[in-house]
């Protein structure tokens, strides 16, 4: 269990890196979805922004809560 503890606070560590490297309006607004069109009447690109979480916010917030979790059911084992 220690081990496993040991690599979830590493992992909330470098997650937390990705965060800070993050931009701040790309936090919670950032594009979602990029479609390329080839043919048809209007070839190019559409790309889709919406507000929403970024990925690593979201995974940093999963990962800090999965070392929380381990922390306590070793507190348990003793």
């Amino acid at each position: 269990m220690s081990r496993l503890i040991r690599q979830a606070s590493g992992h909330v560590a470098w997650l937390l890196e990705r965060v800070r490297e993050t931009e701040a309006d790309a936090v919670v607004w950032g594009m979602t979805s990029e479609v390329h069109r080839e043919g048809g009447e209007f070839p190019g690109v559409d790309t889709t922004y919406a507000a929403e979480v970024h990925g690593w916010v979201r995974l940093y917030g999963e990962e800090r809560d999965r070392l929380v979790h381990m922390c306590s059911v070793a507190s348990r084992m003793g």
